[in-house]
């Protein structure tokens, strides 16, 4: 019995196999037949110039075809036109394409109407121009973008290979290897654009969704998300599409780059001999962002681990680059940037750009301040800082700044005279109140506690920051009174050098000067000492000379003389005078380091 229904089985199936066959059969046959005869029964000029009223219509643009039509059936129903040549009609872009393609709605060719639903772009080459009127411009360049975006989600829209050069000139900017979809609901909704290219060395994803179409020419709300990512930066924008314009984005905002170097400088920037000092950035906040300006009201920077909240406002794309806000870092290590500082004041490749452009390039208004602040030398408590530059003249004042268990403040002023923008005038000024000895400083003279200031007046000519140090020609005056200044054992040097029959004690101690004052003026390479006055518990010291900066090496003569001694008693009469013991002459020779006091 079971032999029966297993032959029963095969025989049902063989039955119904075979009418489906011969349905496949047939429409594989028919599909092959139509596709010979649809060039026949079809006019593939008429499709090509509806396809190409169509693509005028949609891109506002001249379409020129110098190349063969074909119109297929495999795999969709698609017309393809080769070397095409499209030109803007307002004249500010033109694209040539070997192939560009449509697919047709199968409805639309019994009524003649050929209407195409997906266009497809093979290795287009399209470039985009700056009108001669760009200048005095009508549309500013934001607007039209906004304007040809929404015009290209009108349609479904694929790029394969393609070129986008910014200009006319060959040195001028291209996007290399761009491959891009475009498609968008029938209402115009939910659009997005999914692409990758080539641009300055980076490869570069990108996509970009807006809720609705008619949002980016601010006719409908609507919120926009964007997404940017190479190998050396990362940029995620979220928003809602706010302006009368559409253009600005109320929103939240991140930008990264953990390549700092190779993406401003290229690989130079980042070699052994001068290192990048910073190397990875990130700034993310909430605020309302548009190519004109990035307004954070709620920031985060993170440079390299330095970490600061705040507001910040970024005008990047204007005609003058500008920051302006207030940081706040809990701490903040300037280490990393002091080398690169003193390179552009030595003769060194990062010295070679012109100060003038460097301080030009863009302006600064930042309030910072952190808990504590790290240098490759000193250590320093709360610190805040105000930091100016308008148009090459810069600024900056340090209103607060907690160094060796003093306080301290500072000015600078660096500007481009009037006669020349080569030609810049200098004033600083430091005071520092209630310091303690720093045992790391070469320099054997060390607060202690009082109150120490320094001024500086100056003018400099020359292109680059090292010349600018090189002919730096300053006049300066440093003053100190309070408790002390920690010297070398002075007291003893003199007392050998008064009477040289006593034996020049080992500097064993020092010597506490309870004031220093010294004025003079920078001459080339020379520090010109036109006067230092200072006060021991035992002398009053005068002295003049030649400091060289370059090794510190000392020329100076000087004279001590022995100041009033206290009375013993009342009845012992006035105290002595400087004139009861003679004056001591002498002469310093050897370096700040080590000074070598000799007779004169």
């Amino acid at each position: 019995m079971a032999p029966e229904k297993s032959r029963s089985a095969r025989h049902k199936g063989a039955r119904y196999a075979k009418p489906v066959l011969v349905v496949f059969v047939a429409i594989a046959a028919l599909v092959f037949v139509a596709s010979l005869a649809l060039p026949l029964l079809v006019s593939t000029d008429a499709a090509k110039d509806r396809l190409e009223e169509a693509v005028s219509s949609w891109l506002g643009a001249r379409v020129a075809i110098d190349g063969a039509s074909e119109l297929s059936l495999l795999p969709d129903l698609r017309l393809t036109l080769t070397n095409v040549r499209l030109e803007g009609r307002d004249g500010q872009w033109s694209m040539d394409s070997p192939h560009l393609s449509a697919s047709l709605d199968p409805a639309s060719i019994i009524g003649g109407d050929f209407a195409p639903e997906h266009f497809s772009i093979v290795n287009p080459d399209i470039r985009l121009f700056t009108p001669a009127g760009e200048e005095s411009g009508s549309e500013p360049p934001f607007q039209r973008a906004k304007r040809e975006l929404a015009r290209l989600f009108s349609r479904q829209l694929s790029i394969r290979g393609g070129t986008i050069t910014l200009g006319e000139a060959a040195s001028t900017p291209q996007i290399m290897a761009l491959n891009a979809t475009l498609n968008t609901d029938d209402d115009g909704k939910n659009a997005r654009l999914s692409g990758r290219f080539d641009y300055a060395g980076e490869r570069i994803d990108l996509n970009l969704l807006v809720s609705d179409t008619r949002a980016l020419s601010g006719n409908e709300p609507g919120t926009l998300a964007l997404k940017a990512v190479s190998p050396s930066f990362e940029i995620d924008l979220n928003g809602r599409i706010m302006g009368r314009n559409a253009d600005r984005i109320d929103g939240s905002l991140s930008v990264s780059s953990g390549e700092i170097a190779r993406l401003f400088g290229g690989e130079a920037a980042s070699d052994g001999e001068n290192p990048a000092p910073i190397k990875t950035v990130r700034l993310s906040g909430e605020g309302i962002f548009s190519l004109d300006a990035l307004d954070f009201d709620q920031a985060t920077l993170d440079i390299d681990g330095n970490i600061a909240d705040g507001r910040l406002s970024l005008r990047a794309f204007s005609d003058r680059p500008s920051a302006e806000g207030t940081l706040a870092f809990d701490s903040l290590d300037l280490s990393a940037f002091e080398p690169t500082i003193s390179n552009l004041l030595e003769d060194s490749r990062q010295a070679n750009r012109p100060l003038s452009s460097l301080l030009g390039a863009f302006d600064l208004d930042l309030r910072l301040s952190a808990a504590n602040v790290t240098t490759q030398r000193a250590v320093l408590n709360r610190s805040a800082l105000a930091l100016l530059l308008k148009e090459g003249d810069l600024t900056i004042d340090v209103s607060e700044a907690g160094i060796a268990g003093g306080a301290g403040r500072a000015h600078l002023r660096l500007s481009p005279t009037s006669v020349s923008r080569d030609l810049y005038a200098l004033e600083a000024s430091a005071e520092l109140m209630n310091a303690t000895p720093v045992v790391n400083f070469d320099i054997p003279l060390l607060p202690r506690g009082g109150r120490a200031s320094l001024s500086i007046q100056a003018r400099s000519k020359g292109e680059t920051a090292a010349l600018l140090r090189r002919k730096l020609t300053a006049s300066l005056r440093f003053e100190f009174t309070g408790n002390g200044v920690e010297a070398f054992d002075l007291d003893n040097k003199i007392g050998s050098l008064a009477e040289p029959t006593v034996a020049d004690a080992p500097l064993s101690g020092s010597t506490p000067l309870t004031r220093f004052e010294i004025s003079g003026r920078k001459n080339g390479e020379t520090l010109e000492i036109d006067a230092i006055d200072a006060e021991t518990g035992q002398y009053s010291v005068s002295a003049h000379g030649t400091i060289r900066l370059s090794d510190g090496a000392l020329s100076l003569k000087g004279i001590a003389r022995p100041l009033p001694l206290e009375p013993a008693t009342e009845s012992a009469g006035s105290a002595a005078t400087p004139a009861s013991t003679p004056k001591t002459t002498f002469k310093v020779h050897g370096t700040i380091a080590e000074p070598a006091f000799l007779p004169d």
